[in-house]
């Protein structure tokens, strides 16, 4: 996966806002979940009807019978509209058997598991799911102690840490474990990738001053790795 390229992906945020239109013209829903299978490849949409809709199906009024998209049934995505290359009434729903393979996963149950590095250490949960022009997904890391150092430094942006899924060792009840260190893990900026050169730079700057900015960036390996020393 070419991470360079994440500046064209689409992320599960901005999905969720697109209304989904079958190929007859009816609008169907809005994205309320992503399925992945036991590889992290993109499966299938689970789409969910309104507000109201929802809420009866929650208290068991109406059956929970949301629509689920094979991605290969998404004919195109515009600024506002997913358009499927199926009518409404031949998409299969969640609870029909062998719709959803026992073995998959779902985002929204991935991002309630914590995310722990190499060395054990505690990152974040997973915030966000892109989706790459490759169509290979890849997540965003982040939590309140991304935040608390963001704010401590005088971050205004969103940024957060990007986990290709070639770094997800495995996945149990509670925690994703990566086989990779937190300083590895390239960084982003409202979901879109810093260049590693701007990164650097920035990070040269900072340490050269030996400021209050870089110790608290070295408190979560904000590109440790790649610093250069400071001149002599």
């Amino acid at each position: 996966m070419s991470l360079c390229e994440l500046d064209n992906h689409y992320n599960i945020s901005e999905m969720r806002k697109k209304t989904v239109i079958c190929s007859k013209g009816s609008k169907i829903g809005n994205i309320q979940d992503i399925v992945v299978n036991n590889q992290y490849q993109l499966e299938s949409f689970i789409i969910g009807g309104s507000f109201w809709e929802e809420f009866r199906e929650r208290l068991g009024i109406i059956k929970d019978i949301d629509p689920v998209v094979p991605v290969n049934n998404v004919a195109e995505i515009t600024k506002n509209e997913i358009i499927l290359n199926l009518p409404k009434e031949e998409l299969p729903h969640k609870l029909e058997e062998g719709v959803i393979s026992p073995t998959a996963i779902t985002y929204n149950l991935l991002r309630r598991k914590k995310v722990i590095d190499s060395k054990g250490k505690t990152i974040g949960k997973i915030v966000n799911l892109v989706i790459l022009p490759c169509a290979e997904i890849a997540f965003i890391i982040g939590g309140p102690r991304l935040e608390e150092i963001a704010e401590s430094i005088g971050f205004k942006e969103n940024w957060d840490l990007l986990l290709p899924i070639k770094y997800i060792k495995s996945v149990d009840d509670e925690t994703i474990t990566i086989n990779v260190s937190q300083d590895k893990l390239k960084v982003t900026l409202d979901n879109r990738l810093i260049e590693d050169e701007k990164v650097k730079d920035y990070l040269d700057s900072l340490q050269t001053k030996g400021s209050a900015e870089m110790r608290a960036l070295k408190q979560i390996g904000f590109g440790v790795s790649d610093i250069s020393k400071p001149p002599l």
